[in-house]
């Protein structure tokens, strides 16, 4: 329960355990004197209720127009050109970095809607999409498991851009080691990525003295890729 939850529900505690006092004591008082109780274990109860709610409150993200969140630099709020009509920065074809295994599940077409057509789901996606349509997924991922409130929204996005370039960091030291093929030629921006790929897809990738890269898996065996053709032959058939 929400902190504002709990200080509505602890005032509804002292309120009825106010009345309940009240109305014992007023039918003691029309009878000319006698017993009336008093429900103390109602209203110490709401109170105790309303003090936790009221520190979980104070805890609690607040929309952007009462507090001022902790926003990332890029995060200005500003109104975003809305894109092509037959192009959507989620993912459309199923392709790269992995965002074929990540998916919304039933709040996929929801999601595809608000990014689309709500000015602020669509200034976060903006801020996200250069680095990959799988970040976009987890953006929409964290939105609804926080109950869709926007107030999130610039922890959410900071806290993905951190995540996504300490993941960029970890791709290009790995990438490095990678230099020249086996024909002599270097391997591309668009090989290097397919080979990050399939190592994050569970591949066992790795480069001879020679410059020959085996890639191998459990139930595929091993693949040799000695020039940028291979390696794009190797994506197009896993």
């Amino acid at each position: 329960m929400s902190g504002l939850g709990r200080i509505k529900r602890g005032a509804l505690w002292v309120i009825g355990g106010v009345l309940f006092t009240a109305a014992t004591y007023g039918i003691a008082a029309s009878n000319g004197g006698g017993v009336y109780l008093v429900a103390s274990g109602a209203i110490v109860f709401g109170l105790i209720d309303m003090l936790i709610g009221t520190f979980a409150y104070s805890l609690e993200p607040r929309s952007r127009s009462t507090v001022r969140h902790p926003e990332p630099a890029a995060w200005t709020g500003r109104k975003p050109t809305p894109p092509p009509a037959d192009k959507s920065p989620l993912v459309s074809q199923r392709q790269s970095d992995s965002a074929s295994i990540e998916t919304l599940g039933p709040n996929e077409t929801k999601w595809r809607a608000l990014l689309e057509y709500d000015e602020d789901i669509r200034a976060a996606a903006d801020l996200l999409k250069r680095y990959g349509d799988k970040w976009l997924i987890r953006l929409g991922r964290a939105f609804f498991d926080l109950e869709q409130s926007k107030s999130y929204l610039p922890n959410i996005v900071a806290k993905l851009q951190r995540d996504a370039e300490h993941e960029r960091a970890t791709a290009d030291e790995w990438k490095s080691q990678f230099k020249r093929l086996h024909d002599g030629s270097s391997p591309t921006e668009v090989s290097l990525n397919i080979l990050w790929q399939a190592h994050s897809g569970g591949y066992a990738v790795n480069v001879q003295p020679s410059g020959t890269i085996t890639a191998g898996k459990p139930g595929r065996g091993t693949t040799y890729l000695r020039s940028n053709e291979d390696i794009q032959r190797f994506a197009n058939e896993t």
